[in-house]
């Protein structure tokens, strides 16, 4: 079973889950904005052309998901890593940020990466 890493200044983390109340308080409101954004976005593109101040708008609002992506990847890490800080976190790029955020959210509604032991492996029949 492949391990979810990340290297954060030249020490390597495991990708732990969010807990329940964490993918109930803070995730699942950050889904909700990602999609009016998104749908926001649809309607724009439905619309034919933007001005620049609806453009700048929908940025300012991705750059906020943005944020709190940031905090959320925290957040998981920190269930495992205490001692974890933003400012490290916010050592990695923007777009790594978003895709760690994707790749959690993955190993939680997966339930890989799971704290504990892991499961055995299978034994074959002779």
């Amino acid at each position: 079973m492949e391990k979810h890493t990340i290297q954060i200044g030249g020490k390597d983390y495991n990708l732990p889950p969010w807990n329940a109340g964490q993918f109930r308080r803070l995730v699942d409101p950050i889904l909700e904005e990602t999609k009016a954004v998104l749908g926001r976005l649809d309607e724009i593109k439905g619309a034919g052309e933007a001005d620049a101040q609806l453009m700048l708008d929908l940025t300012l609002a991705k750059r906020q998901i943005d944020v709190k992506h940031t905090e959320l990847i925290l957040a998981a890490l920190q269930n495992q890593y205490p001692h974890l800080t933003l400012e490290e976190v916010e050592t990695l790029t923007p777009n790594r940020i978003t895709q760690l955020f994707n790749e959690i959210l993955t190993i939680t509604t997966a339930g890989t990466n799971e704290p504990g032991e892991g499961v055995p492996p299978r034994k074959r029949k002779p």
